[in-house]
C-alpha cells in the first residue's frame, strides 16, 4: 500500500516518474533503467528529491518482483513434493485398540474395538484404525503412542506387530490418488477408556467386534486386519495387560 500510495503522488507530478505507465520493466533491465535515468536528469529540470523517489520506487518495484519469484518457486517445491509423495508409496501405522473388560473372557469377539471416522482425505468419511503417516526421524512405537493420542486422547499399551497392508484410494474419477503402506499393532486401554475425537476425526467409537466385522462404511483391509488380530488374541499369542481398577 505504502509503494501505491507514493507512486499515485510521484507519477501525475513528475515526469521522470511516468515510465511507470508505459514502460513494464523487468528486474534485469532495472540497472540500464537507473543509467538512462540519470542520463535524462542531467539535460532535464526534475530536482534531486524528485529523481530519488522515482530511482526509490524502482528499487522497490525489483524488490518486489525478487519476492514474488521467491513465493513461486516455493510453491511450485511444495506442489512437486506433494505429487512425488503421492505418486510413491507412502508408510502408515495403525493400531487396533482394545478395551480390556473388567471380567477376563475367552470370547474375545466379544470384546470392544475402537474405531474411528475420518474426517480428512484420504478415506473421508470412512472408519478405520486410529493411526497416520510414520513422520520422519520417528520410531514405529513412537508413532504408534502418537496417532493414538493425536485423534482419541488415549495412551495405549501397544502390543506387538501383527500385519503390514497396503492400502489404495482412488478419487472420484477411479484414478489411484494414494498408496499406503500400514504397519499395524495391537493395543489396549482399560475399560473405562473414553476416546476424545480429534479435529481431523468425525466420530471416535467402541464397537464390539462382530458388529465391526460387519461394517461396509469403511477402509480396504479393515476386516481383514481385525479378524487377524482377534485371532492372534483368541491363540493366546498376546500378552493382555493388567490395568488396576
Amino acid at each position: 500500500m505504502f509503494i501505491v500510495f507514493l507512486r499515485n503522488i510521484l507519477i501525475p507530478r513528475y515526469p521522470l516518474c511516468g515510465c511507470f505507465r508505459t514502460r513494464r520493466l523487468c528486474t534485469a533491465n532495472t540497472a540500464s533503467f537507473i543509467v538512462t535515468a540519470l542520463t535524462r536528469k542531467s539535460s532535464s529540470k526534475i530536482d534531486s528529491t524528485s529523481f530519488g523517489y522515482c530511482i526509490l520506487l524502482e528499487l522497490l518495484r525489483m524488490l518486489l518482483i525478487l519476492l514474488n519469484s521467491e513465493k513461486e518457486s516455493t510453491r511450485t517445491e511444495i506442489n512437486r513434493i506433494d505429487q512425488a509423495e503421492k505418486q510413491s508409496p507412502m508408510v502408515g501405522v495403525a493400531v487396533a485398540l482394545f478395551r480390556v473388560p473388567p471380567v477376563s473372557t475367552n470370547r474375545h469377539s466379544e470384546w470392544e474395538i475402537l474405531l474411528v471416522e475420518r474426517g480428512q482425505e484420504p478415506g473421508k468419511g470412512m472408519w478405520s484404525f486410529p493411526g497416520g503417516k510414520l513422520e520422519f526421524g520417528e520410531t514405529l512405537s513412537e508413532a504408534f503412542l502418537r496417532e493414538v493420542k493425536e485423534e482419541t486422547g488415549l495412551k495405549p499399551t501397544i502390543g506387538p506387530i501383527f500385519g503390514v497392508f497396503d492400502s489404495f484410494f482412488s478419487n472420484r474419477e477411479g484414478k489411484l490418488e494414494y498408496h499406503f503402506v500400514i504397519i499395524d499393532a495391537i493395543g489396549f486401554v482399560p475399560s473405562d477408556a473414553k476416546p476424545v475425537p480429534a479435529d481431523d476425526v468425525h466420530d471416535a467409537r467402541w464397537f464390539k467386534v462382530d458388529r465391526a466385522l460387519k461394517l461396509e462404511n469403511c477402509t480396504n483391509g479393515l476386516t481383514q486386519a481385525i479378524e487377524r488380530a482377534v485371532s492372534l488374541l483368541e491363540r493366546g499369542q498376546v500378552q493382555i495387560p493388567t490395568f488396576a481398577p
